[in-house]
């Protein structure tokens, strides 16, 4: 994770929260979550039923639970809040919220070992596990490798501070890559510990 004195890349959209509830206290305007995680607005509730919109777009009704039924609301910061309303970005922002939710919730229960420090191994698992492209930082890498092969000093230096480099980038994007499910969803919803 960066130190809180670095800078991102991208600047995060602030993460609302899950709150538990009662069906008692929900309303429409509510996005109320499921057991599977999937988030759902609540677009009417009358006659004992309530119709909620899915972030596919699809409007199911149902009889509107007991009263004291546990459901977790989801509560938006302000700014996702903007974009869910933003008639263009509404459903699909709020399916990129659904799938963070998701992972954030199903993370901890696949364990990957954490990842040597290996250029090749850190530039598979991030394009297995995290879906990002990073070769040609393990192209750089592997040009520094190549210099420190030659017999002149100077290059052997510059290949030396390449690699480094390289082998710092590598590691600090991965560190960032599990920073935050937001910005960097992952292909394989995991985190990295020993046994």
């Amino acid at each position: 994770m960066p130190a809180a004195d670095e800078e991102l890349l991208i600047t995060p959209v602030p993460r609302g929260a899950v709150r538990p509830a009662t069906w008692g206290e929900v309303a429409v305007g509510d996005i109320v979550q499921d057991k599977k995680d999937r988030l759902h607005a609540v677009v009417r509730l009358e006659g004992g039923q309530v119709w909620l919109l899915s972030a596919k777009l699809e409007e199911v009704a149902m009889q509107v639970p007991p009263a004291d039924r546990p459901v977790n609301i989801y509560v938006p910061s302000e700014r996702e809040a903007e974009n869910i309303a933003h008639p263009h970005l509404g459903a699909s922002y709020l399916r990129d919220i659904e799938h963070r939710e998701h992972m954030v919730a199903k993370a901890l229960l696949w364990r990957m070992d954490p990842i040597p420090n290996n250029a090749t191994a850190l530039r598979d698992h991030i394009d297995m596990a995290h879906g990002v492209y990073v070769n040609d930082v393990l192209g750089r890498y592997n040009s520094g490798v190549e210099a420190q092969k030659g017999l002149d000093p100077d290059k052997k230096k510059e290949g030396a501070k390449k690699k480094k480099a390289s082998l710092e980038e590598l590691r600090a994007a991965h560190d960032e890559f599990h920073s935050d499910f937001h910005l960097w969803p992952q292909n394989i919803v995991h985190h990295h510990a020993k046994e």
